[in-house]
């Protein structure tokens, strides 16, 4: 498949893109298919994380300006300061991948913070949480070592 691409290699210099879709040629089918599973898996992910991304936002944000809330128990919001929360939520990593088009190194950093998190901050919350727990229900925790 990488054929073609590999062509234009000279030496020990094998120019490898950091989005390896780009290597494919235009005319090349499979090529073309996983361009559109991968628009497709873009699309359809966006909205889900742009809606996970506002509400929480919008919780901390009206939880600590400490507005109250009504009677169903959701937060009600002006128009226009949705809209400015929706643009500026799609201007960051906008202005990211426009100032910054090398991707490989933004997964790279994100990948060792995301590594360093599951391997020792979340074990010490686990921990934490559990005794926590333990000091808020003893009762529940000394029934269940009896057991």
């Amino acid at each position: 498949m990488f054929k073609d691409y590999l062509k234009t290699a000279t030496g020990d210099n094998i120019p490898i893109s950091q989005n390896c879709i780009q290597m494919f040629s235009r005319t090349n089918v499979p090529a073309f298919f996983l361009r559109l599973v991968v628009f497709n898996l873009v699309f359809a992910s966006f909205p889900i994380l742009n809606f996970f991304f506002r509400a929480g936002i919008l919780k901390v944000y009206l939880e600590f300006t400490g507005n109250e809330k009504p009677r169903d128990g959701e937060y009600i919001i002006e128009a226009h300061k949705f809209n400015i929360l929706t643009v500026v939520i799609l201007l960051i990593p906008l202005s990211v991948s426009v100032f910054y088009p090398q991707i490989a190194k933004i997964l790279g950093y994100v990948g060792a913070v995301a590594g360093m998190v599951v391997l020792y901050a979340l074990p010490i919350l686990t921990y934490l949480v559990k005794l926590k727990n333990e000091s808020d229900n003893p009762v529940i925790f000394q029934s269940q070592l009896l057991i």
